[in-house]
């Protein structure tokens, strides 16, 4: 929450429920007069995704929404970079260290942006060629790597 959205969220609260004022400002770590975090806490974010994911798995339902890939040039990159997206999510949920969540986020972004076919990078250069990719390391390379060799070979 943010701005004019949080301030008019709070000013429904009021009007309903006044108790629920305090609440909502506890539970964004709201100060008098301050901003709002923009998201709940991470611990409620991920306790929910779980809920989510296990109620979808009893019902046989996905609790993320695949994103519709066209066929073409770049249709690696958008496999690979929903992959990266779900992996993300993925570490969300079990609440890694933020920079681990960051790394994969931000390899996603580049991945799903990239102008050249990742496959093609990574049959002409290796794990290496994904590497010169900014925002992907090492460890990331690989994991791209076998994703590349399980789904495109």
């Amino acid at each position: 929450m943010d701005g004019d959205q949080a301030l008019w969220t709070l000013n429904a609260f009021r009007r309903f429920d006044p108790d629920l004022v305090t609440r909502l400002r506890k539970f964004y770590n709201w100060q008098e007069g301050g901003k709002p975090n923009m998201s709940p806490p991470i611990t409620y974010n991920a306790r929910l995704g779980l809920k989510v994911r296990e109620l979808c798995a009893k019902h046989g339902i996905l609790d993320r929404m695949p994103r519709y890939i066209a066929p073409g040039p770049l249709e690696a990159n958008k496999r690979i970079a929903e992959r990266l997206f779900l992996k993300t999510y993925d570490l969300e949920l079990e609440r890694a260290r933020s920079y681990l969540i960051w790394a994969y986020r931000r390899a996603a972004w580049t991945v799903d942006e990239h102008p050249h076919s990742v496959l093609n990078i990574y049959l002409e250069k290796g794990e290496a060629g994904l590497q010169e990719l900014p925002s992907v390391g090492k460890t990331i390379a690989a994991q791209i790597a076998r994703w590349l060799e399980g789904e495109f070979r």
